[in-house]
């Protein structure tokens, strides 16, 4: 949406309450670091500057300034998990899990994911070789003697930049595989739409071939395209009609 409107980020009124709901789904649903550390103030072109306000706090300021927003009907809708997290809100705040409490612990949490970030960028970079994006590559041994959070971690990569299912799918599939690295005999099998294989001291990690629905898109205006998930594509220049990325 940035791109389409050349825009240089979104702004959104996340607020702390966002926040601590957001946090207790969360941890509902067993995420691990990186979901435990909930929402980013700024999150690539997206941007939360709201997101240490309280939002009684928020409201306030509106009626003060005698502002009006838009309420969303389904934030009444007891169909969704927020909505009955934030229903259940006194009996939360009696136990001790107020809003300013998981706020914090999402802020903890958060700088507990940004080190294992920084020693994964480090270990991408020197230690996973992509040959120019058709599989990847690296020692298994030299992955094995690293925490388990970081082979965690690089594993999800893995199997985001070539498989098709990032998020909570890849991480349990990165756990299951982590305890089977070292295993010289692991059976080639398929994950998240990437296929991962053992190749002596090696592992190799490449897009399932002969996938169905694989989209197509049609470039040439100038405009972002995003092409199996995995892709951003843009063509510039004059005499760029008709051109068609696909499988």
């Amino acid at each position: 949406l940035a791109r389409a409107v050349s825009a240089t980020g979104i702004v959104t009124a996340h607020t702390l309450d966002d926040q601590a709901e957001t946090l207790l789904m969360r941890l509902a649903r067993g995420s691990g670091v990186v979901g435990l550390a909930a929402m980013r103030p700024a999150d690539g072109v997206l941007l939360r500057p709201l997101l240490g306000l309280a939002k009684a706090r928020l409201v306030a300021t509106l009626v003060e300034a005698g502002e009006t927003w838009v309420d969303d009907p389904s934030n009444a809708d007891p169909g969704f998990a927020r909505v009955r997290l934030r229903q259940s809100r006194p009996i939360l705040e009696g136990l001790g899990l107020t809003a300013p409490a998981l706020a914090l612990a999402a802020r903890r949490v958060g700088r507990a994911r940004d080190a294992v970030d920084r020693f994964a960028d480090r270990f991408w970079r020197q230690k996973v070789d992509l040959n120019d994006g058709v599989f990847a590559s690296l020692d298994v041994a030299t992955l094995c003697a690293e925490p388990a959070e970081l082979q965690i971690r690089v594993l999800v990569r893995l199997l985001a930049a070539f498989g098709s299912a990032p998020g909570a799918f890849a991480l349990a599939k990165a756990e299951t595989l982590a305890t089977r690295l070292a295993d010289e005999h692991l059976p080639r099998q398929t994950m998240s739409g990437a296929v991962v294989s053992r190749d002596g001291p090696d592992l190799l990690v490449w897009r399932e071939r002969g996938r169905d629905g694989l989209p197509e898109v049609d470039v040439g205006d100038g405009s972002w395209h995003d092409w199996d998930g995995r892709f951003d594509v843009r063509v510039t220049g004059a005499g760029t009609a008709g051109i068609r990325v696909a499988a």
